[in-house]
């Protein structure tokens, strides 16, 4: 289906209104995992990359750069070559030679090119310098990795602005063979590519594709197109990042502009992310503050909210104490005997109790707490003490809105409706969170170009028409 603006935004479901994947956010946020809270995803179960798919997936892509490379050294001057002063660029015919030398049949045989240790690249230095300046990412260099057909076809000037970004959950181990289908769509339908692969992490946007408005819509449909012609394959794509806006629940779509809270020109998650999190933590503290006397129902059953911190401050200790034991420290202050022992849980239980009411009295202040007026108990070394500390605590507290959302759907909906009043402040759609004003104003722009030029088309067309019609009456 053609799109246009009105298509794309029903295509764009809002995270927002929908409470399993908000509460799904929160518990990211509640484990302090902030790779999980952002649009860089979640984990996904480990899974192995397919060397065969990989291997195709490289050489296609060697291949490719090696013709445009050399087409684009042919376009080079002689004497421009020659009376150059980067010292990186050599004269086209020893430069022509090297590369004609390249001629890789394995994923190995390219990795050896670009070995620093090589024969080729010892003897080549300079040219090799100038090589790998304008290449894709080389194998090995990174498991981030960036390929650009503006690149590989040495047109950098004509780069595209990266305003947005389609995020697709592959599975590892199909995720060479989804960029080789998608370059080749690519080229059957003459559109560039630019996109980051990442096969060192089972994450939720193992693949990101880089647009500019202008070919925005031409990408779904290319990724629609895909999925229709690879049905079979397509079992291998989950879930799309948890805050991204969904597309035939597949496809993660997020604006990738600038933004109040980001340093860098564009960065597509940093907005959301300080977001939520500014959010929460401040949801987050108020009720805290308005619960400090109150009871509060976890479980079905009603209990103080001194009781449940203390529930919360006991939990956090023995993760720690489990994440000390993992650490496989020579030295740790308890053993895994201890860990399953009735004394240490009486022991810990004996220090959160001394500890408590201090931590009431400061708990909308944690960060100014005094450590030095938190008790501490002996383990059974006696060397050796257990306490907390404000890192402690702070974890304890930002466990308690995941608790809490999945208790009360009031508090979701009263976070949701937090969450919308900020969007104003961080310049985004409280509507489509995934959307930028400013990017959302882009594509306005577009819509109307788009119907003028259209209109402008069909009066050319009509007009044409007619005077077919005249001449034949003639």
């Amino acid at each position: 289906m053609y799109l246009n603006l009105r298509r794309f935004l029903k295509k764009l479901d809002n995270p927002l209104n929908n409470d399993q994947l908000l509460r799904e956010a929160i518990k990211g946020y509640s484990e302090r995992n902030h790779r999980y809270l952002s649009f860089y995803g979640i984990e996904n179960k480990e899974s192995n990359i397919d060397q065969k798919s990989q291997e195709e997936f490289e050489l296609y892509i060697f291949y490719k750069w090696k013709e445009n490379i050399l087409n684009s050294l042919e376009k080079y001057p002689e004497d421009t070559i020659k009376n150059t002063n980067r010292d990186e660029i050599v004269i086209k015919t020893s430069l022509e030679k090297l590369i004609e030398l390249f001629n890789p049949k394995t994923l190995e045989d390219i990795n050896k090119i670009f070995d620093e240790n090589s024969d080729i690249y010892s003897i080549y230095d300079k040219s090799m310098n100038f090589i790998i300046d304008n290449i894709y990412t080389t194998p090995g260099k990174t498991n981030w990795r960036y390929f650009s057909s503006y690149i590989i076809n040495q047109n950098e000037e004509k780069q595209m602005e990266p305003k947005h970004k389609l995020l697709i959950n592959v599975d590892t181990k199909y995720l060479y063979k989804f960029a080789l289908l998608f370059i080749k769509k690519c080229e059957e339908m003459n559109l560039p590519y630019d996109f980051n692969l990442i096969d060192f992490l089972n994450i939720t946007n193992q693949f990101e594709i880089n647009s500019d408005t202008k070919h925005l819509y031409k990408y779904i449909e290319l990724l629609e197109k895909l999925e229709e012609e690879n049905q079979i394959d397509f079992n291998n794509i989950k879930e799309p990042p948890i805050l991204s806006s969904h597309i035939d629940n597949w496809i993660g779509y997020i604006s990738n502009t600038k933004n109040i809270n980001s340093a860098s020109n564009y960065d597509h998650s940093e907005a959301r992310v300080v977001m939520f999190n500014t959010v929460l933590n401040k949801f987050n503290k108020a009720w805290t503050k308005n619960h400090i006397n109150k009871d509060v129902v976890i479980n079905n059953k009603r209990m103080s909210y001194k009781e449940f911190l203390s529930d919360l401050l006991y939990k956090e200790i023995l993760i720690e104490l489990n994440n000390e034991l993992d650490s496989n420290k020579e030295v740790t202050r308890i053993t895994k005997d201890d860990l399953e022992s009735p004394i240490l849980t009486k022991t810990i239980k004996k220090m959160i109790s001394q500890n408590i009411n201090y931590i009431l009295e400061n708990i909308t202040d944690i960060e100014n707490i005094n450590e030095n007026k938190l008790s501490e108990v002996n383990t059974r070394n006696e060397n050796e003490v257990i306490t907390t500390n404000k890192n402690i605590i702070k974890k304890a507290i930002s466990r308690q809105p995941y608790i809490l959302s999945k208790e009360n759907n009031e508090f979701i909906e009263q976070f949701r409706n937090k969450i919308k009043i900020e969007c104003k402040r961080f310049g985004i759609l409280e509507n489509k969170i995934s959307l930028d004003n400013k990017v959302y104003e882009e594509l306005l722009e577009k819509e109307e170009k788009d119907r003028i030029e259209l209109h402008e088309r069909l009066e050319k067309y009509t007009k044409q028409k007619v005077q077919i019609k005249y001449k034949r009456k003639r």
